[in-house]
């Protein structure tokens, strides 16, 4: 039998345009949390310049974000004890604990409230948005969580087609990125703006609820983020996008089950006929990243340069910075700009999010907001008196090891809201369907 929460995962409920529907205040409730999770961080799905909601060193839409999430502290007050029971729950509350001491102490080594604020509101506030996020999940039954994952992956699927077919020529989007790269005599047109975000979950959840459910028409929407990936000629995303797919199949069939096998056949087939069809039709998108690819190992990883280096380098000029003093190398430099003479993007760029967290909050920082992720590895691999279900098991070991291949560049353990929640969102789903279970109320039908 069909495990009943990959069964009905992203299956949209039908709704009768003939009949009166009725808006809830629940309904209200749970469309803000899609508008912030969402609506507002894909900068309106990237049909909205994000530009206009930017003041320099005032605002900008991550903080805007940020602030309305901050009434859900309020609104969910009730429901702390129920996060901070759990292990999970007691690492997000050290991480927010710690984020806002660090912030303090920032103020006391004399920096202006302003200034560090402007730094801090480059995502080390996420932390506490995803504790408010996730004491708001708290309050929902199993079917409003399922409900909002199903108006999620409907808006990931709009994101996708958005940017594909704004990559591929009819440039729809108002803030759209486009470099003419060439490369080895191949000359591309590339577009950077408006990538779905959350790709590497939903991605996940589409190949999981494919072996689990043999539903093959999902793998539509799978091929299509598999294609958007490609067409962005990104090296880092294509390699942990194929490190993601591979732990996910290869944890799937080690469970022996002969429905795995068939399933990954069919996989392979349609992913092949896919890539001969790109390869037709698709241009000369494959000989640009394939040439990407080759001057990477070919020339930039043997020369030291290219965009890794680029990278790396900031890595280690953040920790040449904090180990002038051996107290700034533990607890860093706190939330300040970094000096004139060193690279701004040490800090506020998007290169690497490894050198912002070592240059402002030090080793002890960077520890403690890996923990949660730690936490969720261990219990994954190793752990059997969790009740996280076995398919977000895989998916939380896959997204884990993948983003630690591309550790120069993920934010993993900075930016909260972007994997990690949804590891404590699989953890409530988890318990939620086992609570289903022991009340003897479990049925395929009951999402």
């Amino acid at each position: 039998m069909n495990n009943p929460i990959f069964y009905n995962l992203f299956r949209l409920q039908k709704v009768s345009l003939l009949k009166k529907q009725s808006i809830k205040k629940s309904d209200l409730k749970d469309i803000y949390i899609v508008i912030l999770l969402y609506i507002l961080p894909s900068s309106f799905l990237a049909l909205i310049p994000s530009s206009l909601f930017y003041i320099p060193g005032l605002m900008d839409l991550n903080l805007i974000t940020w602030l309305l999430t901050l009434p859900l502290l309020i609104a969910t007050r009730k429901r702390y004890l129920y996060v901070y029971r759990s292990k999970s729950g007691k690492l997000l509350f050290v991480v927010v604990f710690f984020v806002l001491i660090r912030f303090v102490f920032t103020l006391v080594q004399g920096t202006t409230f302003s200034e560090a604020f402007t730094v801090f509101r480059k995502l080390f506030y996420s932390p506490i948005a995803c504790l408010a996020l996730i004491l708001y999940f708290q309050t929902l039954s199993l079917e409003r969580i399922m409900r909002l994952f199903r108006w999620l992956f409907l808006l990931f699927i709009i994101n996708v087609l958005l940017y594909i077919v704004n990559a591929l020529g009819l440039h729809i989007l108002p803030e759209s990125r486009i470099d003419l790269e060439d490369v080895g005599g191949v000359s591309y047109l590339r577009t950077i703006a408006g990538f779905p975000i959350y790709y590497q979950v939903f991605l996940s959840l589409i190949i999981v609820k494919y072996f689990t459910t043999g539903e093959r028409k999902i793998l539509i929407w799978g091929l299509l983020g598999l294609l958007a990936s490609i067409i962005s000629a990104t090296r880092g995303l294509i390699i942990t996008t194929i490190v993601l797919v591979f732990i996910l199949i290869l944890f799937l069939i080690s469970r022996l089950k002969k429905k795995y096998f068939s399933r990954l056949r069919a996989f392979t087939v349609i992913l092949l006929i896919s890539i001969g069809a790109l390869t037709l039709f698709g241009g000369n998108i494959l000989s640009f990243v394939s040439n990407k690819f080759q001057r990477t190992f070919n020339v930039e990883l043997k020369d030291d340069s290219g965009t890794f280096a680029v990278r790396q380098r900031l890595i280690d000029e953040s920790f040449s910075l904090v180990t002038k003093n051996n107290v700034l190398f533990l607890y860093g430099n706190g939330y300040i700009r970094p000096p004139d003479d060193v690279n701004a993007n040490l800090v506020f760029g998007n290169d690497t999010h490894i050198a912002p967290v070592i240059f402002t909050e030090g080793i002890v920082g960077m520890i403690i907001r890996l923990l949660p992720i730690l936490y969720f590895l261990f219990i994954s691999l190793f752990s059997r008196k969790t009740k996280l279900l076995f398919e977000f098991k895989v998916i939380i070991i896959a997204l884990i090891v993948a983003n630690a291949i591309g550790y120069v560049q993920t934010s993993i353990f900075l930016d909260y809201t972007s994997v990690l929640i949804f590891f404590y969102i699989f953890e409530l789903i988890s318990k939620k369907y086992a609570s289903r279970i022991s009340e003897n109320i479990h049925s395929n039908r009951f999402l």
